[in-house]
């Protein structure tokens, strides 16, 4: 686990933040943060009391808060941990802090109180801070998601898997005369959420309880549904990892038989939802993007579609989230709707080194598009959606209607995968020194260019001749976005065999322009139409089939031959620049030395 190594990691890498603060605040804030530190090394130094100790990421920020409690009319008491519980501390948080083992340093803990005063210590236990693979959303994606739900004044909004609160407390500022549920199943995170309560008191009521949206029983207090729910699983939950209670997984299979444990969990969660969800509520929940499209998921999809449960989806750009580590779309979930509002928003983002995030301009976008068509969002109707095995990815309907257009197939004399070679095969054959035969990976193509210094290999098995290269073959990529694209052209002299992570294309040329079809596949028409039949989210590919039923544009051969002319002009210019710079680099390795003597 990490911890805290500088003042960033408390100021969320916000520099500005920190220059902006007045100089009282700065001296507030180093203060609490030695004091942080000094907690730490007190934490970290308890006795274990099992050979395989827990460690916990927030266990500072709550001794720093009991510390705060032990404080009458502003001067220290002699406190012992076992009368916390007489000052009006949430049995929750001190529950954590007896799983933590505070206990085992409380003495040392309560030294702190001679050099610090109590508003440091409140300070210090609320301070945010930033570890890695923190579960905790961007605000960002709050933002989007609380503006989608809208919570008003009168309606139950509850909050699952709610962390800290911050989703609660986001809510709390927008809105009045409404009741707030942060339901959670992490001590650790209760008594985090409960402590913030204490020093900012809240507009609307709030509770946090110890609650999982796996077969929820509300408490008398508690109501049955609500009106907006928002609601961060973990993604890729499996079956497999149930608890031994596997009722309301049976329950949830009467209704979709498609249900199993070998399955994504997406679409149970969002079942969940829906049997505590208001007739006329709303809720947001997240899903990878596999779920609104894999075959695996068509009948369950099916079974939200037809009844009308899904409102809109929109695919989210890449890295928004540390936790995040496969592409995500943002669901969201009502009743009585006839078709889905389908939003791609995956360009919609700033880019950073480790993370992107969406920018203000960006969420206004998004949620524009939550009502109105653009070029990035539309509404599919439950019967579209019945013809396109209810997939919910907003590329499979975007895509530009190309009219006058053919199947690909129309154009292809013979289609077939490179050589299904293994690492170990392929070094058999490899030749350090040139021979008249070579080999074609995926690296070797860049920016429509095939590799002028290949492999060499030196023999070619009678077997694998058909996974050679012929002149003016298409080559594109199998595997993986975005898709490579290149047309080969050969000498007589050489002999290239491709590996299985390509395609080979041969078209019928008294019909087709090889170049042209380059081109297509290059352009965003064509990268869309290439990503609307990509199926796999770990390793996306195509297959041969619904490449030959992909439609293709098909203007006149002369019109083709200008394009593809075009094409190869503009790739022959990329071929001299990276001819001029592979010199210059040439020359910088040479440079030390060749001056005047």
């Amino acid at each position: 686990m990490s911890r805290i190594t500088s003042k960033d990691d408390i100021m969320n890498n916000d520099n500005n933040a920190f220059l902006n603060l007045s100089q009282e605040h700065k001296q507030l804030f180093d203060e609490s943060f030695n004091c942080f530190c000094e907690i730490e090394s007190i934490v970290n130094r308890r006795p274990a009391i099992s050979d395989n100790p827990i460690h916990f990421q927030h266990d500072s920020n709550v001794a720093a808060y009991l510390i705060s409690k032990t404080y009458i009319n502003g001067e220290p008491a002699d406190i012992s941990f076992s009368k916390l519980s007489e000052l009006g501390i949430d049995p929750d948080i001190i529950e954590f802090a007896k799983k933590a083992q505070l206990d085992k340093s409380w003495g040392q803990l309560c030294e702190l109180r001679k050099k610090y005063d109590q508003k440091i210590f409140i300070i210090t236990c609320l301070a945010e801070i930033n570890f890695d693979n923190n579960p905790e959303l961007p605000y960002e994606i709050m933002d989007l998601a609380s503006s989608i739900l809208d919570v008003k004044s009168g309606e139950r909004f509850a909050d699952f898997s709610c962390h800290s609160g911050r989703m609660i407390k986001m809510i709390d500022k927008m809105t009045t005369g409404a009741q707030l549920f942060g339901f959670d199943t992490d001590p650790e995170y209760l008594a985090l959420a409960k402590m913030s309560l204490d020093y900012s008191p809240p507009k609307n009521p709030i509770r946090f309880k110890k609650r999982s949206i796996m077969g929820f029983e509300a408490d008398q207090d508690d109501p049955k549904h609500f009106e907006k729910i928002f609601a961060s699983f973990p993604l890729g939950f499996r079956g497999s990892r149930l608890s031994s209670d596997l009722s309301f997984f049976e329950k949830a299979r009467t209704r979709i038989p498609a249900f199993s444990k070998a399955t994504s969990f997406d679409w149970m969660f969002c079942l969940q939802i829906l049997d505590i969800l208001a007739d006329n509520g709303k809720a947001v929940c997240f899903m990878t993007n596999g779920s609104t499209w894999n075959r695996l998921d068509s009948s369950i999809r099916q079974f939200f579609v037809e009844n009308g449960f899904i409102e809109c989806v929109i695919a989210l750009p890449i890295k928004l989230s540390s936790m995040w580590n496969t592409s995500v779309s943002l669901v969201v979930l009502s009743h009585g709707n006839t078709g889905v509002r389908l939003i791609d928003a995956t360009k919609q983002f700033v880019a950073g080194r480790r993370s992107n995030t969406l920018s203000y301009d960006h969420i206004d976008r998004i949620l524009d598009e939550t009502i109105n068509d653009s070029n990035n969002s539309l509404f599919v109707s439950v019967e579209k959606l019945r013809g396109n095995e209810y997939v919910l990815n907003a590329s499979r309907y975007l895509n530009p209607v190309i009219e006058d257009g053919i199947p690909f197939g129309d154009v292809i004399k013979r289609i077939t995968r490179g050589a299904p070679l293994n690492a170990e095969e392929l070094d058999s054959i490899s030749s350090q020194v040139p021979t008249e035969l070579q080999y074609l990976m995926l690296s070797n193509i860049q920016n429509g260019l095939i590799d002028r210094d290949l492999p060499y290999i030196n023999k070619i098995d009678e077997k694998l001749t058909k996974y050679c290269v012929t002149n003016h073959c298409l080559i594109l990529s199998k595997n993986g976005k975005p898709y490579k694209v290149a047309v080969a052209e050969l000498d007589d002299k050489k002999t290239i065999l491709a590996n299985g992570n390509l395609f080979l294309i041969e078209l019928i040329e008294e019909k087709v322009d090889p170049y042209y079809i380059a081109a297509f596949f290059n352009s965003d028409r064509g990268i869309a139409a290439l990503n609307s039949i990509t199926v796999g989210a770990t390793i996306p590919n195509i297959g041969i089939e619904p490449l030959k039923k992909l439609i293709i544009p098909f203007p006149s051969l002369d019109e083709q031959r200008q394009m593809g002319e075009k094409y190869k002009t503009a790739r022959d210019e990329i071929a001299l620049l990276q001819l001029k710079l592979e010199k210059a680099k040439d020359r910088m390795t040479k440079a030390f030395g060749e001056g005047d003597s």
